[in-house]
């Protein structure tokens, strides 16, 4: 990815938080449901790359990364 592929994300991003659609709790809980459904889609190839980048195993890449976050998302989806 090029930095101005990245750059251009980042202003789609940035944009789209200065709309005002991060405000709305049903929409926050919505996006909190699709995240942690795509984490765990995609678990096994988190886990994969956290290996081949950071030499974690996968116990240690679902205690410290992606079983932090989904707890952290469980936590948030319930208060």
């Amino acid at each position: 990815m090029t930095e101005t592929e990245i750059q251009k994300i980042l202003d789609s991003q940035r944009d789209f938080f200065r709309s005002g659609s991060t405000l709305d709790v049903k929409g926050r809980q919505e996006s909190l449901a699709r995240l942690k459904k795509g984490i765990l889609k995609y678990e096994g190839k988190i886990h994969e790359a956290l290996e081949t980048d950071l030499g974690k195993s996968r116990f240690e890449s679902y205690m410290c990364e992606t079983g932090m976050v989904l707890s952290e998302i469980t936590y948030m989806q319930r208060h």
